[in-house]
């Protein structure tokens, strides 16, 4: 072969060469510029030395703004270190591409966040020659993900905040991902020794396998249960566990409050009542004992000054008369408030039953009047009665309802000035009440033209001792005894007894209930 033929044959070589090398280049160029992910490559040193458009576009600057410019100069200064460390840790690898997060800020300030993924490039030798690298926009993703990590990072400063100890627990692993400093507090331990542990093994502690919460699916809400502190102490706590979504996936937030001083206090406040009601079992076992004690000798003092009275041992002078009826009728009020005291202590001590039997009503509420009729003459008070459709009988306990009737009258009478009136009123009701266990009852109310009660003291006259005082009952002192007994007699016989009134000076209803 000749030399000039030789010559052409290399000449058309390296022309196939150079075009081969053009449309690799062009290809290369195309896939590039077609790309939506940003390309780029750097030296040794981090100078970029190739970009595609994606890349300018994605870092908002053009070509030339970027080519041979160190990557220390394009990114936020809080990620320079960070990157830094990046690329020597590849250099040093060898091999390990790095995958990161870095942030970078347009001109106008607008906050971008980008993937960046680096590898080294080696010649055919495996000698490192530079660093290439791809970015990928995540703003989009981080901004329709920035509402929920607000949401999360409000929810964390709620309840980093509270008194409540919170746990936020993975339900498959059992595992906590995040405790409150309350939480901290209560335990005994450091972050770091809760994060990561089981949850057994500080709240409700259970196998594996029994956790009625992630493994049994149960729902619990202000329930009572226990939380074991760094030193294996129990401590009584009140727990809620709600399901709430933390970082995508579904976790358990568990809440719970200290309750071990209220337990102490309830204890203690338990003792405390069984020590009342000890003390208030003795008081109405003396008050028993002595009010027997006190009846018989005034039934003596009683039946002897009847006898005086009755001039069984002789006429008497007018001076005497006077003191021995000051004696009996002295001795019978005394007896009267020693029968309350002691039916009262047996109400008290649950020792007051019922000697119910058949009566007739009607005979029974007419009587009533003659047992005040002596009061009321003497007061110069008018008593009427009605009775509107009641039943000829009724079972109850006749001296007991006799003792209803005779209280409500005689504390109406003692209330209402000369010249007054009372009505006596009697008629069936149909109730439906959730207090009462049947639903016909007779009705009885007893209405006065009295001093009247204010209307804030109504719930009080019912109760042991109490004495409203105004300037038109501070004449009518009492003991407090019997519309508190009358109460507990007609709650005896499963009925109810409320009062009425417009006020002082307009009068007082009494109303009380019979099963029928």
């Amino acid at each position: 072969m000749s030399t000039d033929h030789k010559n052409s044959h290399s000449a058309m070589s390296m022309e196939e060469t150079l075009s081969a090398l053009y449309q690799c280049q062009e290809k290369y160029n195309a896939v590039m510029a077609g790309m939506f992910e940003g390309y780029f490559e750097t030296d040794l040193q981090g100078n970029i030395i190739f970009l595609n458009d994606a890349y300018c576009k994605l870092m908002n600057k053009s070509p030339e703004s970027l080519l041979n410019k160190n990557f220390r100069e394009v990114v936020i200064p809080n990620s320079v270190h960070k990157l830094s460390d990046a690329f020597g840790d590849i250099y040093k690898s060898m091999d390990s591409p790095r995958v990161w997060e870095h942030s970078f800020y347009y001109e106008d300030g607008q906050l971008r966040v980008y993937e960046l993924s680096v590898s080294l490039i080696k010649d055919s030798s495996q000698t490192p020659r530079g660093f290439r690298g791809f970015l990928r926009d995540l703003t989009p993703r981080e901004s329709a993900n920035l509402p929920v990590r607000e949401s999360e990072e409000r929810l964390k400063t709620i309840l980093n905040k509270i008194n409540a100890g919170i746990l936020i627990i993975d339900p498959v692993a059992h595992r906590i991902v995040w405790v409150n400093p309350a939480a901290l507090r209560m335990i005994g331990c450091e972050k770091d020794e809760v994060i990561g542990g089981v949850c057994h093994r500080f709240v409700c502690p259970a196998q594996i396998g029994e956790c009625p919460i992630t493994d049994l699916g149960k729902k619990v809400e202000n329930a009572e249960r226990i939380l074991i502190d760094k030193h294996g102490h129990e401590i009584n706590i009140i727990k809620s566990v709600l399901e709430i979504d933390f970082n995508g996936r579904p976790h358990l937030l568990e809440s719970f409050i200290d309750i071990s001083e209220l337990k102490k206090m309830l204890k203690e406040l338990e003792l405390s009542k069984n020590a009342a009601e000890n003390a208030n079992r003795t008081k109405s076992e003396f008050l028993a004992n002595m009010s027997h004690e006190l009846r018989t000798p005034l039934n003596h003092i009683m039946g002897f000054s009847e006898l005086v009275l009755d001039s069984s041992f002789g006429p008497l002078n007018d001076i005497q008369k006077e003191y021995i009826t000051d004696i009996h009728s002295s001795s019978k009020h005394l007896l009267s408030l020693i029968n309350d005291i002691l039916d009262l202590s047996k109400v008290e001590a649950g020792k007051m039953e019922l000697d119910a039997s058949t009566i007739a009503i009607k005979r029974l509420l007419k009587n009533s009047l003659l047992m005040v009729k002596e009061q009321s003459m003497k007061n110069g008070i008018q008593v009427h009665l009605n009775m509107d459709g009641i039943p000829e009988t009724l079972v109850a306990d006749e001296r007991k309802l006799k003792q209803i009737l005779y209280n409500l009258l005689s504390n109406s009478i003692k209330f209402t000035s000369r010249g007054g009136r009372i009505d006596i009123y009697a008629c069936t009701k149909n109730m439906d009440s959730g207090k009462l266990s049947k639903k016909s009852f007779l009705q009885v109310s007893v209405a006065d033209t009295g001093v009247g009660i204010k209307n804030e003291n109504l719930g009080r006259i019912f109760e042991y001792f109490e004495q409203i005082e105004n300037s038109s009952t501070k004449r009518h002192q009492g003991t407090g005894i019997g519309l508190a007994l009358t109460r507990r007699l007609v709650e005896l016989h499963g009925g109810l007894i409320w009062a009425e009134s417009q006020g002082e000076t307009k009068g007082t209803t009494f109303y009380f209930t019979l099963p029928l």
